[in-house]
């Protein structure tokens, strides 16, 4: 019965993992120019936040 949870919770865990790098994937280009703000910046407002988003989603 454990072998069968530990073997869920490893599916579980390895679809997790492979989602979240999807996610990062298809989203790098807006994930680097947020670091490179907030490398130089340290902080964004709110404002700032939506427009950068906005740039990437229109």
């Amino acid at each position: 019965m454990s072998q069968r949870i530990d073997h869920k919770i490893h599916e579980y865990m390895s679809d997790c993992y492979k989602k979240s790098k999807d996610i990062i994937k298809k989203n790098k280009s807006i994930l680097e120019k947020l670091s490179v703000f907030l490398l130089d910046k340290e902080y964004l407002t709110r404002e700032e936040f939506e427009s950068l988003m906005k740039e990437y989603t229109a």
